[in-house]
């Protein structure tokens, strides 16, 4: 019955924290038995200074007796001697209650009564109801009165720093339901504490927990990977704490080959990787490969590496990885990645080619890579960083062609044509038709020299020569537009020689523009030109040449500056003149020998009426003898044009032409 009374005191001595007087009382019930009063009675926040005499208590072997006398070892007051100065059916009932109460707070808090090491028992139940409580802060005190002990030291790490860290990253949870409901066993609690770091955007472990982490089954890292509960891996801050995890577990764990897999899957799936990400899971196969080794590992490492290297477009690597098992998607995801670079990340992924294409692209031939290379640095004018052989003469052409149409002016020192040119430059040595290619580019470049347009108010644009098929045609433009153009008939006959060579059109004959300049210089009042340049004609050509050509020569032959008209055309010109029509009528046709002769005549009648008025006589001296010279030379050109009439059976033209007035041309002289 004293037992009960003692054990009732000392209730009451815990619940007012009569601390003093409960190490005295406690000498006289068995340890387990204080042990269990304080775990149910002693006040919340209760400092564990106060506490402290626990230690000396289990330290200090008690004598626990059933007729002893409790006044003998505290005061009793007014308040406790009402509890334990009863009858004993009270203190029976009292008792029972104290008793229930006693052992469902030991069974709550796994308080073990026959422990070897109660103090250690005590600790970790009170440690359990301050958690429970809200107060685990509480128990830091509690905890340095068993902080030597080796089992302490064994909880403490298994599962009061793992409990500790999920509580410090914001996730509250009991330590009783942390440590007998949802973690029994240490990989439990591992994997219970991961799922929620990746939960709350945890990115790394820390230290304490790693400790603990190690300590686990070594099988540890393979139920983490595999775990059903872990959520997908979709952040940076997931990604670096899983990685943070496998590069310090993967090294002792004992089931790599089972884990290698899943963690391979995990890092493919992962969505839009940025440079962090692949630079996190770039260290963590390298660490992996150091005790591990697979055709699937080495695969996604040069998928990563490929990824870091280049402007690759892909959702996730296992876009890249599946390549290897596709040729055709190796064409167009190569093509993809080609047509992607730009003009400054074009020289980096040349200088990486060579690792790339063995690590994603194998299929894809030497050629065709080159092809695609090629045809995208052309696109980006990118000259310099080429290498091109005869073999490529084709691609460059046609890309020649498409900077050509896209030019807006002829100079091949800017723009879209000096792209084409520069193009060419790089076929060295050039052949034939890049040659030709190169001169036509000069003949664009002179061209838009000139003051040159098709359409008025539309400016001219290389693309607009590839139109036409007529040559003349430019040649008629630049004289047109340009005064003086005339004079070099030499320089624009070469032009268009050289235009030819990168057109469809083929060169008129030179005396076709030869004579396109004298009916220019006309029209420039240039007699002195159109003359020389027709002379020059008669003595170098043919009249089978210069037939077709005749009726500019007469234009020539008849023309009149509007300087003459207000005083008389000059005797010289006449006389030049009548030279030329003396030459014309060789060639021209025979319907129009009459209309050369009549032009003759009117000239002749001229230099008479000239010969008359003068005077002095000069004129008939020696200007006669010019005349007669005429004279004879139309006679001549007549004579050999009545010939070939003859010949050709027209009598009648022959006729008529004798009946015109000229019978004196083939023997008559001027009087």
């Amino acid at each position: 019955m004293e037992q009960k009374r003692t054990t009732i005191a000392l209730a009451h001595l815990a619940t007012t924290s009569q601390f003093e007087a409960f190490e005295k009382a406690a000498t006289l019930v068995d340890l387990a038995t204080a042990l269990q009063v304080l775990l149910s009675y002693t006040p919340l926040f209760t400092s564990s200074s106060d506490l402290a005499f626990v230690r000396t208590l289990t330290e200090t072997p008690n004598n626990p007796q059933e007729n002893h006398e409790l006044l003998e070892v505290i005061d009793i007051t007014s308040d406790l001697k009402l509890l334990v100065d009863s009858s004993e059916v009270v203190i029976d009932q009292r008792w029972q209650t104290l008793e229930l109460h006693m052992q469902s707070e030991s069974g709550k808090y796994h308080f073990q009564p026959n422990s070897t090491s109660l103090l250690l028992s005590w600790v970790q139940a009170m440690t359990r109801k301050l958690s429970s409580q809200g107060a685990i802060d509480q128990a830091a005190g509690l905890h340095a009165l068993v902080e030597e002990d080796s089992r302490f030291q064994k909880w403490w790490d298994t599962v009061l720093v793992p409990f500790n860290y999920i509580n410090a990253q914001g996730f509250t949870i009991d330590l009783l339901k942390f440590e007998f409901e949802d973690g029994q066993a240490e990989s439990d609690r591992a994997i219970l504490i991961i799922s929620t770091l990746f939960k709350n955007s945890v990115d790394s472990v820390h230290p304490p927990f790693l400790k603990f982490l190690k300590s686990c089954d070594k099988e540890l890292l393979y139920d983490i990977v595999r775990n059903p509960q872990l959520p997908p891996i979709t952040t940076n801050r997931q990604l670096r704490l899983y990685n943070d995890l496998i590069t310090n577990l993967f090294g002792a764990s004992s089931m790599k080959e089972e884990s290698v897999p899943l963690i391979l899957d995990t890092y493919q799936k992962y969505p839009q990787p940025n440079v962090r990400a692949l630079e996190s899971i770039q260290a963590t196969l390298s660490t992996i490969s150091l005790s591990y080794e697979s055709s699937d590992l080495h695969t996604l490492a040069n998928s990563v590496n490929a990824a870091l290297s280049f402007p690759l477009s892909f959702t996730n690597l296992s876009e890249l990885t599946s390549l290897s098992a596709d040729p055709a998607k190796q064409e167009t995801f190569f093509s993809g990645i080609i047509d992607s670079l730009t003009s400054q990340s074009a020289s980096a992924f040349l200088s990486q080619t060579s690792k790339l294409k063995p690590a994603l692209f194998p299929n894809v031939t030497e050629e065709s890579a080159r092809k695609l290379v090629m045809s995208r640095l052309l696109s980006l004018r990118l000259y310099s960083s080429m290498e091109v052989s005869p073999d490529d003469e084709d691609m460059v052409v046609e890309h020649f062609w498409t900077c050509f149409k896209m030019a807006t002016n002829g100079s091949k020192n800017r723009g879209e044509l000096n792209a084409a040119y520069r193009a060419l430059k790089m076929l060295s040595p050039p052949s034939q038709r890049v040659k030709d290619l190169l001169a036509f580019v000069d003949a664009v470049d002179e061209l838009f020299k000139y003051s040159i347009y098709f359409k008025r108010g539309t400016p001219l644009k290389p693309i607009d020569l590839l139109s036409i098929d007529d040559l003349q045609i430019i040649a008629q433009k630049i004289l047109e537009l340009n005064n003086n153009a005339y004079e070099s008939p030499e320089e624009i006959y070469q032009l268009l020689t050289q235009l030819s060579l990168g057109l469809q059109a083929t060169v008129p004959p030179k005396v076709d523009i030869t004579c396109l300049c004298i009916v220019s210089s006309l029209a420039e009042l240039d007699f002195e030109f159109a003359y020389d340049t027709t002379n020059s004609l008669f003595e170098s050509e043919s009249n089978i040449v210069l037939k077709s050509k005749w009726d500019t020569f007469f234009q020539v032959a008849k023309f009149t500056s509007p300087d003459w008209i207000d005083t008389e055309t000059p005797t010289e010109v006449i006389q030049q003149q009548m030279s030329l029509l003396g030459a014309i009528v060789g060639i021209a046709p025979t319907k129009h020998v009459q209309d050369v002769v009549s032009q003759w005549n009117m000239f002749d009648t001229e230099l008479s009426l000239r010969e008359e008025g003068d005077e002095e006589g000069n004129f008939s001296q020696s200007n006669t003898q010019s005349a007669r010279s005429l004279d004879q030379r139309l006679a001549r050109s007549l004579a050999s044009t009545a010939a070939e009439l003859l010949n050709e059976g027209n009598g009648l033209q022959v006729s008529n032409l004798l009946t015109s007035g000229l019978d004196w041309a083939i023997g008559a002289s001027r009087k």
